[in-house]
C-alpha cells in the first residue's frame, strides 16, 4: 500500500456468537468491527476477537509502497 492512502480493514467473524468485543494492534489501533488510517511504516496488524469466553486472533504484515497506489 502506499503511505499516502487512507486504508480501511474489516473484521470478518466466522463463529462465535454476537456480542463481539474487537482488539486493533500493531501499526494501527481501535475497537470496532474494522480499522482505519495512514501507515507510514511497515509493521503488524493484529486483531483479537473475543465472543464470550471464546477468543481468536490474527496478523496480517502491512508493507509500504512508495510507488504503489493509495488505498482509499
Amino acid at each position: 500500500m502506499s503511505p499516502f492512502g487512507y486504508c480501511t480493514w474489516y473484521a470478518e467473524v466466522v463463529d462465535g456468537t454476537p456480542p463481539y468485543s474487537y482488539q486493533w494492534s500493531g501499526v494501527l489501533t481501535g475497537t470496532a468491527g474494522y480499522v482505519s488510517g495512514y501507515v507510514s511504516q511497515p509493521g503488524y496488524l493484529n486483531l483479537t476477537v473475543t465472543s464470550g469466553s471464546r477468543q481468536g486472533s490474527n496478523s496480517i504484515y502491512v508493507d509500504v509502497d512508495w510507488n504503489a497506489p493509495p488505498c482509499w
